[in-house]
Parts: structure tokens; C-alpha cells; sequence
């Protein structure tokens, strides 16, 4: 299980993002290499779409593979590599299983500003 970190996204992370978006078929490490603080626009919008309390790995990649077929569709990536970027980015942490009580598989992260500062 995962959940989100309390957030922000800002005005001008959605600018930011939307200023990205003009680009077709660009691979997030190209995004990555040009602006490293864009990982983190792109992330946080791809969370936009996901719910906020607790979730299962299967829901998470699912709904980050809505995100890439409709406001995503311009980014060359796979959710599997969304969901290593938010929790290097710190902006997912591991949540205990209800069914166990175990932690998730994912190293817990800490997120304490707003995207894109």
C-alpha cells in the first residue's frame, strides 16, 4: 500500500507542466536532464489523478497509466517509472498492508514544500 505525502501543487507547477506538455514523445529522463525540478511537476501532476487516501500498488499504476493515455500522452514513460520518480521524489511513502500490517514494498520519503521550489 502506498499514500500520498500532504502537498501542494502550485499555479505555476500547472503552468509549468502545461509549458511541457508542447513537447510529443519525450522521455522523463530528457525532462530530468534539462530541468531536474520538472520530475517533480511531472510527478505531482500524475498524482492529480490518483486517490487520496491509501492505495495499492495495482490502483496506483493503473490510474498513472490513465494519466499517460490522456494529460500525460505527450511523455514517453511507463507508470512503473512514474511511480520509482515519486517515491525518489519523496512525494509517496510505503503504508502498512490493512491485510498484514506489513509495510509496502517502497522506502518511505518526507515532502515538506510545495512543487516546484
Amino acid at each position: 500500500m502506498y499514500r500520498l505525502i500532504d502537498s501542494s501543487y502550485t499555479l505555476a507547477d500547472i503552468g509549468r507542466f502545461t509549458e511541457l506538455s508542447i513537447r510529443r514523445g519525450i522521455p522523463l529522463a530528457s525532462v530530468v536532464k534539462t530541468e531536474p525540478r520538472d520530475r517533480r511537476v511531472v510527478v505531482g501532476a500524475a498524482l492529480l489523478f490518483v486517490p487520496t487516501v491509501a492505495f495499492s500498488e495495482e490502483t496506483l499504476l493503473q490510474r498513472f497509466e490513465g494519466f499517460l493515455q490522456g494529460a500525460g500522452s505527450w511523455l514517453k514513460a511507463e507508470p512503473a517509472e512514474l511511480l520509482a520518480s515519486a517515491l525518489e521524489e519523496g512525494l509517496l511513502e510505503a503504508a502498512e498492508d490493512p491485510q498484514d500490517g506489513a509495510p509496502a514494498r517502497a522506502a518511505p520519503g518526507r515532502y515538506g514544500e510545495p512543487f516546484g521550489r
